[in-house]
């Protein structure tokens, strides 16, 4: 796992490669999670005096609340391994670099500036090893006048437009219920950084990944952006509905709180519809008169099960889909036999819950690393003793000094 020699087609799971995973909250995880499930071994780095935060979000199993039985910690971080450091104090701060001396990436999303300030900006780092590829994810990027500001998802999220076209058309913008300026920033470092190691593997070189989270995010508005740059418009919020698609929304179903997603496309798939709800007109200009339509469709869908709506349209070749709860996705038949969903061995938090990778490939297996979150510091032993060669006496002084935990 030291310098990159190149790799061979059998030899695609990257096991070989070492990540010093410095990240917390859920953007850098997410990366870092993604490269765990391609085998990658990710070592993650937490300090006694600041834990990743997530280990105090719930949810919990009763009588379980305590650092190490997070369940939204769990979910970004199994797969890994952890050890405890204070990398703020000198002895730390050599261990670190021992560490990344034989490792291949070195993945941050702290503030801008947090690395250069612990001694492990950029220069120290690829002085350390100069094939290293050094991944940092941040709200605005290491340069640009906010690259200082506070960030968090929903805010960016703001900032890079996403909110401004979330909600009804006649209300305020709306706020995503997740953070998805999070998901897709991890996601893209995670593809950065296999594009580095490819790039290693040619020339020898190591490099810097700057990601920003905004940017990550106004990657996923093209339309938005496209239409202004193009037309000098701004594009309105919809609701549920399509520039292009009519009927396109969600309709109560029979049932408490039960709804289906109707998305129809065509004239083909237009008269289709109106041949199996009977209410509906095929002449009727469905993109002029969409209120009445989504009543009329509505009328048809909530005496019947968001199930039943589901086959009878899928069945006549109509874009349907319940509207699924948390409990619907875990008890969902097709998930099941895609085995979607992976078994936790997690001591305080066990059972079939959390998800693996949502590709599938035909030779190399993928999102299977079905080890538990590590507790904090459960991988001492094996990363000072084993990898850097610590006495356990040595392990032992550096415990008693407060340098590892």
């Amino acid at each position: 796992m030291d310098e990159d020699t190149g790799t061979s087609e059998k030899d695609l799971t990257l096991k070989r490669f070492r990540v010093v995973d410095l990240t917390r909250a859920q953007a850098g995880p997410v990366c870092t999670l993604l490269l765990a499930h391609l085998g990658m071994e990710v070592i993650k780095v937490e300090s006694a005096k600041r834990h990743d935060f997530m280990r105090i979000i719930p949810p919990y199993l009763p009588g379980e609340q305590n650092l190490d039985s997070s369940g939204h910690y769990a979910v970004f971080n199994h797969g890994k391994k952890a050890i405890a450091l204070d990398i703020s104090r000198p002895e730390g701060l050599e261990l670190i670099k021992r560490l990344i001396r034989i490792s291949d990436v070195v993945v941050d999303n702290f503030a801008s500036g947090v690395m250069e300030k612990l001694g492990l900006g950029y220069p120290a780092v690829r002085a350390v090893k100069p094939g290293i590829i050094m991944a940092s994810l941040t709200g605005f990027g290491s340069t640009g006048p906010y690259r200082e500001y506070v960030a968090f998802a929903k805010p960016v999220q703001a900032y890079a437009g996403l909110i401004e076209l979330t909600g009804y058309r006649d209300g305020p913008p709306g706020e995503p219920a997740i953070a998805m300026g999070d998901n897709f920033m991890g996601t893209y470092g995670a593809f950065a950084i296999l594009s580095a190691l490819v790039h290693r593997s040619r020339t020898g070189e190591g490099q810097y990944i700057d990601l920003s989270m905004a940017e990550s995010i106004i990657c996923a508005l093209p339309e938005a952006i496209m239409e202004y740059g193009m037309n000098m418009t701004l594009r309105n919020r919809m609701g549920n509905r399509d520039p292009l698609m009519t009927p396109h929304d969600v309709y109560r179903c029979k049932g408490e709180n039960e709804w289906i997603a109707i998305a129809v496309s065509d004239d083909m798939q237009w008269e289709t519809l109106c041949g199996v709800i009977t209410s509906l007109d095929k002449h009727l200009s469905r993109r002029k008169n969409q209120d009445e339509v989504d009543r009329r469709i509505e009328g048809w869908t909530q005496n019947r099960t968001k199930s039943e709506v589901m086959k009878i349209l899928q069945e006549a070749g109509i874009a349907a889909f319940p509207v699924m709860n948390a409990r619907d996705l875990l008890e969902d038949p097709h998930l099941e036999e895609r085995e979607y969903f992976l078994e936790s061995d997690h001591p305080t938090a066990p059972g079939k819950w959390f998800g693996g990778t949502s590709w599938k490939m035909s030779d190399t297996p993928v999102g299977t690393q079905r080890r538990h979150a590590p507790s904090a510091g459960e991988d001492n032993p094996y990363v000072y003793g084993d990898l850097l060669g610590l006495s356990g006496d040595e392990i032992n002084m550096l415990i008693d000094r407060k340098i590892i935990f």
